[in-house]
C-alpha cells in the first residue's frame, strides 16, 4: 500500500498536468477503496479517518462536527458537535432533541475519580451528588434554594421570591430559627383550607413585630389587631401577664374605685351575629359590660382596632375590684367598730344598771327591816 502511495506521488511528479493527476489519483482509490467499502457496508474492520490517517474506531474524526442542513456553515465547538436534528441512542425514532432507550446519563467531573457536581440517570432514577430522584421520591444530603441562585445550608429548604425579598426557609443554620417565613408588604402568612377561617401572621414589614389572628377570613394593615387576635373563644389551663415592678414607673394607687364600680352597669345581651358572620359571634344569651360606657369610667380597660370597634381588658377589671373590695372593707371595719364601741358602751351601761339594782335592792332590803322593826315597836308600845 505505501508502494504505490509513493509510486502514485512519484506518477504524479513525472507526468505532470492531468495524466500526473490522474495517475496519483488512481493509486489512492486503490489504496483507499477497500477500506471505504468496507466502512460504507460495514464490513468488519474497516474505519473511515477524517482528518487524521488512522483511527481505532468505524468513524474517527480529527476536530469539531456540524450536522444538519442549516449548521454546515457553522463552526462546531473544537473538538464538539452540533446537531440540528434529533440524536436518537439506542433508538431509531428519537422524540426528543436527546433521546435515550434503555440506558442511562452520567455527567460529571473531568477527574474520573470526583464524584462532584455529578449527574446520572439510569432507568426510573436520577441520580445526582448528594441525591436522587425517583418517581414522586426525592432525596439530598444538600439543601434546596428555589428563587435563589445562593447555596443553601445542607438540609435547608429556601423557597424566596423577587431578590429573596419573601419566601419560606425551613432548616435553617441557626438554632433558634427552625422555621422562617419571609413576604413583601405585610409579610402575610395564611393557615386554612377550603375558604374557611384562618390562622394568620401579619408583620410590620420593618420585621421589628407582628401579629397572630386565628379564625380570621381576611388578613390586611389593621387585621390582626392584637399581638394575638382569636375571633371567637379560647381556652387555656393558664393565663399570666407580665406584671413586675422593675418594668413600670409613676406607679399611684387606684382612686375612687366603690365610685367606678357604682358608676358601672352590667348587662346582659346577645351577640349581632347575622350582621357580623366574620367574627364568628356566639349566639347565647350574654352576661358583660358595654365598651363606650366603660370608658367614661375606667378608660384604662378599653381600646379600639383600626377599624373602631372596641374592646375590654376585663383582667385588668381585678385592679379596680380589689380597691373597691378594699374600700368597702375599711367601710364595714368601720361599722364593726363603731359597733363594738357601742356594744362596749351598753355593756358600761349595763353594769352601772347592774349595781344601781343591786343598790336599790339594799336599799329595800334595808327598809324592809326597818319596816319590820317599826310594826314591832307598835305592838309592843301600842
Amino acid at each position: 500500500m505505501n508502494w504505490l502511495l509513493r509510486h502514485g506521488s512519484l506518477l504524479g511528479r513525472r507526468f505532470p498536468g492531468r495524466k500526473g493527476t490522474l495517475a496519483a489519483l488512481v493509486c489512492a482509490v486503490v489504496v483507499l477503496a477497500p477500506s471505504i467499502a468496507m466502512a460504507v457496508v460495514g464490513t468488519a474492520g474497516g474505519t473511515v479517518p477524517i482528518g487524521t490517517t488512522s483511527t481505532s474506531s468505524m468513524l474517527g474524526v480529527y476536530g469539531n462536527v456540524s450536522i444538519g442542513t442549516s449548521y454546515t456553515g457553522t463552526a462546531a465547538p473544537t473538538n464538539g458537535a452540533i446537531i440540528q436534528g434529533s440524536l436518537g441512542i439506542g433508538t431509531t425514532s428519537p422524540a426528543n432533541a436527546l433521546d435515550v432507550y434503555s440506558g442511562g446519563i452520567r455527567v460529571r467531573s473531568n477527574t474520573p475519580s470526583n464524584t462532584s457536581n455529578a449527574l446520572y440517570a439510569s432507568s426510573s432514577t436520577l441520580y445526582f451528588n448528594g441525591g436522587s430522584i425517583s418517581g414522586n421520591s426525592w432525596y439530598t444530603t444538600g439543601g434546596v434554594n428555589i428563587g435563589s441562585t445562593a447555596a443553601p445550608a445542607n438540609g435547608q429548604l429556601v423557597i424566596s421570591g423577587s431578590g429573596g425579598s419573601y419566601g419560606i426557609i425551613v432548616g435553617t443554620t441557626g438554632t433558634g430559627n427552625p422555621f422562617k417565613i419571609f413576604a413583601q408588604s405585610y409579610d402575610h402568612l395564611y393557615l386554612g383550607a377550603n375558604g374557611s377561617a384562618y390562622m394568620m401572621w401579619r408583620g410590620s414589614g420593618s420585621g421589628t413585630t407582628g401579629w397572630v389572628g386565628v379564625r380570621y377570613s381576611s388578613i390586611s394593615s389593621t387585621i390582626p389587631a392584637a399581638a394575638i387576635d382569636v375571633n371567637g373563644s379560647g381556652r387555656a389551663t393558664s393565663y399570666v401577664t407580665s406584671s413586675d415592678r422593675r418594668w413600670k414607673k409613676s406607679i399611684e394607687p387606684f382612686k375612687n374605685a366603690m365610685d367606678k364600680v357604682g358608676r358601672l352597669q352590667g348587662v346582659n345581651f346577645f351577640w349581632r351575629t347575622d350582621e357580623f358572620p366574620e367574627r364568628d359571634f356566639g349566639t347565647g344569651k350574654n352576661i358583660g359590660l358595654i365598651a363606650q360606657d366603660v370608658e367614661k369610667v375606667v378608660p384604662e380597660v378599653v381600646s379600639a382596632d383600626g377599624d373602631g370597634f372596641m374592646s375590654i381588658e376585663y383582667e385588668k377589671f381585678s385592679s379596680v375590684l380589689i380597691e373597691a373590695l378594699k374600700s368597702l372593707k375599711a367601710g364595714a371595719d368601720g361599722v364593726a367598730l363603731s359597733f363594738r364601741t357601742a356594744e362596749s358602751r351598753v355593756a358600761e351601761r349595763e353594769a352601772v344598771l347592774s349595781r344601781q339594782a343591786a343598790e336599790i335592792e339594799a336599799l329595800a332590803a334595808t327598809f324592809e327591816g326597818q319596816r319590820r322593826e317599826f310594826l314591832d315597836y307598835k305592838k309592843m308600845h301600842p
